[in-house]
């Protein structure tokens, strides 16, 4: 498959390298998502395997809030001046005074789930329907390898990964046995980045 053909990678001869490549997206990468879109030249994709962003769908129930203030979003208390901070997703829905004369800073949670969603929708980086199959390093490259839901097939490549586990993760054997040992960091032939769940440098 030529990088044309392959959406993930956008278009040209030669498959673009991204700086990071992040697979899973729940709140910590789609942050790191929205992060990175600040950053001037940075080039990042994250790779989800739902149709679309969903936290926590099974617990959204009606009243129930964050147990932190709104300023703990996506972005704020990194980079208060991000377009992707909770208030400016108000502010685009005409929900911020309404939300300032709650005098409430504890979200809805239905409301951060919809925040989320705009988040992800909006950034450009952040593709779903996207399962990854494999992972795997050469060259100072990672190479994720992944599957749209009609079965196609796909490789975004990067200098840095980032692996989002959620609550029951899916290890990729790669990394199976330094996470079995409760190894915070690869076994030292790992010749890669260091990479994580969760953090890559």
């Amino acid at each position: 498959m030529t990088a044309a053909q392959n959406p993930a990678d956008g278009s040209g001869a030669a498959p673009r390298v991204h700086d990071l490549v992040g697979v899973g997206l729940g709140p910590f990468n789609l942050a790191l998502a929205a992060l990175a879109d600040a950053v001037p030249g940075f080039s990042a994709r994250f790779l989800e395997a739902r149709p679309g962003f969903s936290w926590h769908p099974g617990l959204l129930l009606e009243g129930a809030r964050l147990q932190v203030p709104f300023l703990a979003d996506l972005v704020t208390l990194v980079d208060p001046t991000s377009r992707w901070s909770f208030l400016s997703y108000l502010r685009e829905h005409d929900r911020l005074f309404p939300f300032y004369f709650t005098e409430s800073f504890h979200v809805p949670r239905r409301e951060y789930d919809d925040y989320c969603r705009w988040a992800a929708q909006g950034l450009d980086s952040c593709r779903f329907d996207a399962r990854v199959r494999s992972v795997r390093h050469d060259d100072g490259v990672f190479t994720v390898e992944h599957v749209d839901s009609s079965g196609a097939a796909h490789t975004v490549r990067g200098r840095a990964w980032c692996w989002a586990s959620a609550p029951n993760p899916s290890c990729p054997r790669r990394c199976a046995t330094w996470r079995a040992n409760g190894c915070s960091t690869p076994p030292s032939t790992w010749t890669g980045p260091r990479v994580w769940p969760g953090r890559a440098t």
